[in-house]
């Protein structure tokens, strides 16, 4: 009905999907689900900071396990669920990164009967070494394993912000090697002094984590005009600092197709989506403003 959507991180083991229904999500994105379930890093892990409409977290992929995810989405779309669900996937922590395709096959042929696309997440910073995933050879053999068990369903690559022109042309490459619906940009930014709009006393305070919210928004929106450039025949979905519709509009200009909240949606609520949707209705240009 819509290109509003939930980014992935949220609702990681698909326990409020008809929550998000409601509230007027057009799609919700499941995960990051790893073939086992884990806990994630140890706590402390998430971090709000209201002042610079910020979140630091270093979740490290907690959830229930592939399997369980996947009975939450067959279930609510028996009962009558309508909006789209997304299944991103990812390695478990204790998988060494060159088994990692079998983790992403594994976490692909549980959810891929039961979403309506799936996610190719090699861009948390939470898990180490996974952003080390987005080089050419080791996407292909993960992109590889997944299309054995699901040939035929939307495939799309989440890629960082972070250091993202080294490894851009090797995303492209195997997105279209693999027939990939197309790209997820982006994540949260590994790489705090790349923010905007954070002083050097605050930077330092920052605890270590991928930072999301209003500061990392100029840098994934120049990642996503990046890779509209370079291959603009794709379909992009724009997430990152989404904090009004003005910034949602801005992404749907870039060449996002669709767009995903969910900072903005933790510290704004449903207000934002209204703000969004007026927005797209209105036709109104970056800069302009709405009426509450």
């Amino acid at each position: 009905d819509s290109p509003i959507g939930l980014a992935a991180g949220l609702d990681k083991n698909a326990q409020a999907l008809w929550g998000w229904q409601a509230l007027g999500f057009s799609f919700a994105e499941v995960g990051t689900a790893t073939p086992l379930p884990q806990p994630g890093n140890p706590k402390p892990r998430l971090f709000r900071y209201v002042g610079l409409q910020a979140i630091v977290n270093r979740m490290g992929f907690n959830n229930d396990g592939a399997a369980i995810i996947a009975l939450r989405v067959a279930r609510a779309k028996k009962q009558g669920l309508r909006i789209k669900v997304g299944g991103n996937i990812g390695k478990n922590k204790e998988t060494p990164i060159e088994a990692a395709p079998l983790d992403y096959m594994r976490a692909a042929a549980a959810l891929a009967p039961h979403v309506d696309y799936l996610v190719i997440n090699v861009s948390s910073p939470n898990t180490e070494g996974l952003r080390g995933l987005q080089g050419v050879k080791s996407l292909d053999r993960i992109l590889e394993s997944v299309r054995t068990v699901a040939p035929a369903i939307p495939l799309y690559i989440k890629v960082a912000p972070d250091d993202f022109e080294t490894y851009m042309d090797g995303v492209l490459t195997v997105s279209r090697s693999h027939r990939c619906a197309g790209v997820i940009c982006g994540n949260t930014l590994a790489n705090h002094a790349a923010a905007e709009g954070v002083g050097p006393l605050k930077l330092l305070s920052l605890p270590q984590g991928g930072l999301s919210g209003k500061p990392i928004f100029k840098r994934n929106l120049e990642l996503l005009e990046s890779y509209v450039r370079q291959a603009g025949a794709l379909h992009y979905i724009g997430v990152g600092g989404i904090m009004s519709g003005t910034n949602a509009l801005q992404y749907l200009q870039a060449g996002a197709g669709l767009i995903q909240v969910y900072s903005g949606f933790i510290f704004k609520g449903t207000v934002l989506l209204r703000e969004i949707a007026l927005s797209i209705s209105e036709g109104s240009r970056p800069g302009e403003s709405h009426p509450q």
